[in-house]
């Protein structure tokens, strides 16, 4: 995981293609996983507003 730190570190510098490679896999994998927490935050709160309206609150 720390190399993979380093990767998207110093991205800017002289990279081979392969630690290109890797730094761009790790951008999709951070916006994949934005994308998720945000549609999870979403459905607790519509979760969370569903349950006040059932019991009336």
């Amino acid at each position: 995981m720390f190399k993979l730190f380093l990767f998207t570190r110093f991205a800017g510098r002289r990279t081979s293609p392969a630690s290109k490679e890797i730094i761009h896999v790790m951008e999709k994998w951070r916006k994949h996983c934005d994308k998720y927490w945000a549609r999870e935050r979403k459905n607790k709160a519509r979760q969370v507003w569903q349950a006040s309206a059932d019991h009336g609150w």
